[in-house]
């Protein structure tokens, strides 16, 4: 089985099936309509439907028996029972119950199969994909970098989350080869002065911090 895909750098935890526990975030806008979508981030795609995601950077949680096509890069996939991704883009996770159909178009994309893949909806948008359980209140995962301004390296975390991977942008939206020099740590001394993104990968989405390098 191959590992997830990274990004500039990552902290995997060693595999195991907790990894297939995903919860679906409160920020998540629920797809509910056949046809394209060009949404970034955490997105719930519900049963039955037919739709396109062209957007890079998505973090999809596709409900049972619906039929995607993914035109993305660096994206996370959830697929439940009965479901169909056609995947089109490069480094991409994907994540699938093992009746699901996952048909592979691209390069770079990594699979693991999760039996009886379930979602937590305890933070989900309250009446999305018509689940209509009592969802308990949290908080939102909490992404800390620091420090901000840096100079020399850059200190990432994630409460309660695992990190999958965390991409330094500049302001054009290129990526810049900063090297993770210790878990949660990144050396900036190849970055030139200025503002940058920092996108952090973890299975609720893709928090992104501005920081600014000296």
């Amino acid at each position: 089985m191959k590992q997830p895909a990274t990004l500039s750098f990552s902290f995997l935890p060693l595999f195991s099936i907790a990894q297939c526990d995903l919860a679906i975030p409160s920020s998540a806008p629920v797809i509910s309509t056949d046809g394209e979508h060009e949404l970034i981030g955490a997105q719930w795609v519900c049963d039955g439907l037919t739709v396109t995601l062209s957007s890079s950077f998505v973090s999809a949680f596709v409900e049972v028996n619906a039929n995607v096509t993914a035109n993305t890069n660096l994206g996370i996939y959830a697929i439940r029972a009965g479901g169909t991704l056609t995947i089109n883009g490069f480094n991409n996770n994907v994540y699938h119950d093992p009746s699901a159909t996952i048909i592979d178009n691209g390069t770079n994309n990594f699979f693991t199969v999760c039996p009886g893949l379930a979602f937590d909806y305890s933070d989900a948008p309250n009446g999305g994909c018509d689940i209509t359980a009592a969802l308990a209140e949290r908080p939102e995962d909490e992404t800390i970098v620091y420090p901000n301004p840096a100079h020399n390296a850059l200190h990432v975390q994630v409460v309660r989350r695992p990190i999958l991977g965390i991409s330094l942008l500049d302001m054009s939206g290129r990526m810049i080869n900063a090297r993770a020099i210790a878990p949660g740590q990144l050396d900036l001394s190849g970055a030139e002065p200025g503002q940058y993104v920092v996108l952090v990968r973890t299975y609720s989405g893709v928090p992104r911090t501005l920081v600014q390098v000296l």
